[in-house]
């Protein structure tokens, strides 16, 4: 496809930089939404350079000027996702994600940083006229169409950004697959998986052109995520029946008024229907039956006073804006024993419960109430710390006596990033005894800790964890079944 220099000159014009600097981090380019226009212009136009640095990886020259003497032969498909995750309602931001589906590499994100900032037009027009001829010069190299995925959340700024960026990469000759509002981690699976299968670039999900089936889609990441979840369910099952049924409590899901509510709702239909198709009988509620979506967008203003941002610093129930009027104000200190809350793009979530309980006291002349609550909050460092912990007790269960002989043969690695807590990251490392029953153990878990990039699934194999959790995983699962 040309490359429109005119229209992307003039867009560049009627969209001028209005700050000194815009940085991209973990979160990509996230500011106030009255200054992100320009941004999501300039993402577009450089869309098709980051194509480029995708294919070559990190290594290669990153002076920016120099970036198009190598020509863009790259079939890897990549995504952008708009969103500013938990911040509020007046932020925005944008973030790219890699072919394999992880964050954008060093590499590409200089090439962001180097051309966002860039405010000399003529700069770029040299920039855009120097890819013409290289584009010109590989004409007869045949080459495969390599697709950008766009999702965002439900901002009232994001459809009008989304379309900015769409427009500008247009003008560049991309071909864009729009997936309107979708979650973040719809977005990264739905790229990885759009180089994964040979028919994953076909805009229409129901056009078959081979016989591979198009797994690219939020369709079927949900159909996925159901599945999975259904199966687990299956083996934790205790296989024996008894005539009393055990109760369980309904997952109240907060979703911050953000994307997370409609993709909860969206995952129930999909439990429904393959619940029908199997007929599974159980002696307990049915899945689809066992997860509430609340906060729904537009019921309260996104991200403020609920979500995972709030209840995790705060140590706040949500509230909850899809009450009755009369019910809010006592919703926040109302029981609540199994809920979880997510962010705004629902790439964030943490468990947490809430109970309330009324004292009454009696005398012979009058009677008093008096409540009190309790509040437990599960985020992802302290499931992390206790599941290590938990395979840690496995492999030290070998004993003779009041000696402990551990397997020689297994490792426990646990990743971590900079935002982790700091007092789990101490734990996880720190060596302390204490005595339990007649065996000494580690109070703390004295592991081997690293710090990692995005890039998580590669820092997993390197450590082997892959392996490891094959080879316990039946174990793992019987010591569940036992405790169901």
């Amino acid at each position: 496809m040309t490359i429109q220099i005119e229209k992307i000159l003039q867009l560049l014009e009627e969209y001028p930089l209005l700050l000194p600097r815009y940085d991209y981090g973990t979160a990509g380019f996230r500011y106030d939404a009255k200054v992100m226009a320009p941004v999501m212009v300039r993402v577009g136009l450089i869309s098709k350079l980051l194509l480029q640095s995708s294919s070559s990886g990190s290594s290669g020259d990153h002076d920016h000027h120099n970036t198009t003497t190598t020509s863009i032969l790259s079939s890897s498909n990549m995504g952008v996702m708009l969103t500013a995750s938990h911040n509020d309602e007046s932020y925005n931001g944008i973030k790219v994600a890699d072919p394999d589906g992880s964050m954008l590499h060093p590499q590409g994100e200089m090439i962001l940083i180097q051309w966002v900032n860039e405010s000399n037009i003529n700069v770029w027009k040299e920039m855009l006229e120097k890819l013409i001829m290289t584009e010109e010069e590989d004409s007869t190299t045949t080459t495969t169409t390599s697709i950008w995925h766009v999702g965002r959340d439900t901002r009232s700024h994001s459809e009008g950004f989304s379309n900015l960026f769409i427009q500008a990469a247009i003008y560049m000759g991309v071909t864009i697959q729009d997936h309107g509002i979708i979650t973040t981690p719809m977005l990264h699976q739905i790229v990885l998986m759009s180089n994964n299968t040979p028919n994953a670039n076909n805009e229409d999900e129901g056009t078959t052109t081979t016989t591979t089936t198009n797994t690219a889609t939020k369709q079927v990441y949900l159909e996925q995520l159901a599945k999975a979840y259904m199966e687990l369910d299956t083996m934790l099952t205790p296989t024996t029946t008894t005539t009393s049924t055990t109760s369980m409590n309904i997952l109240q899901i907060d979703g911050a008024c953000g994307v997370g509510y409609s993709a909860v709702q969206e995952l129930i239909q999909v439990f429904q229907r393959l619940e029908a198709e199997t007929e599974k009988e159980t002696t307990g509620p049915i899945v689809s039956q066992r997860f509430q979506a609340r906060n729904p967008p537009g019921s309260g203003p996104l991200n403020e006073q609920c979500g995972s941002e709030h209840v995790q610093k705060l140590l706040q129930p949500p509230i909850w804006y899809d009450d009755d009027k009369e019910d809010k104000a006592s919703s926040t200190s109302s029981s609540i024993p199994y809920a979880c809350s997510v962010d705004g793009d629902a790439d964030r979530i943490v468990f947490w419960s809430t109970t309330t309980t009324t004292t009454t006291i009696e005398t012979e002349s009058s009677s008093s109430s008096s409540s009190s609550s309790s509040w437990t909050l599960l985020d992802g460092d302290k499931i992390a710390a206790l599941i290590a912990q938990f395979f840690q007790e496995i492999l030290l269960q070998q004993h003779t006596g009041d000696s402990i002989t551990p397997h020689t043969d297994l490792s426990i690695g646990v990743v971590q990033t900079a935002y982790a807590n700091g007092a789990s990251t101490k734990f996880l490392q720190v060596r302390r005894k204490r005595r339990r029953r007649r065996h000494t153990i580690p109070m703390s878990l004295s592991l081997e800790l690293s710090l990692t990039l995005t890039r998580i699934i590669f820092f997993l194999f390197y450590l082997g964890l892959y392996p490891l959790t094959h080879r316990i995983h039946s174990r793992f699962l019987s010591s569940l079944r036992r405790q169901v």
